[in-house]
């Protein structure tokens, strides 16, 4: 998944989002702040490209 804008820009995302895409591989977010850091990133995540990640440590659930 590719999210990607030309200008930074704020949006919402809800934090539950990402519980739904199991088999998620790759996320990239460039240029999207979010107002909501997520409370769970896939365990079968291995690309992870994300400037200004809201939080300082990943979500407890995900295993690295």
């Amino acid at each position: 998944m590719v999210l990607k804008l030309h200008k930074p820009k704020e949006a919402y995302w809800n934090p539950k989002s990402f519980s739904m895409i199991h088999h998620l591989k790759l996320l990239i977010i460039d240029n999207v702040h979010l107002l909501r850091a997520p409370k769970h990133l896939p365990n079968a995540l291995r690309y992870l490209d994300w400037g200004g990640y809201p939080l300082k440590s990943f979500p407890s659930s995900f295993q690295q």
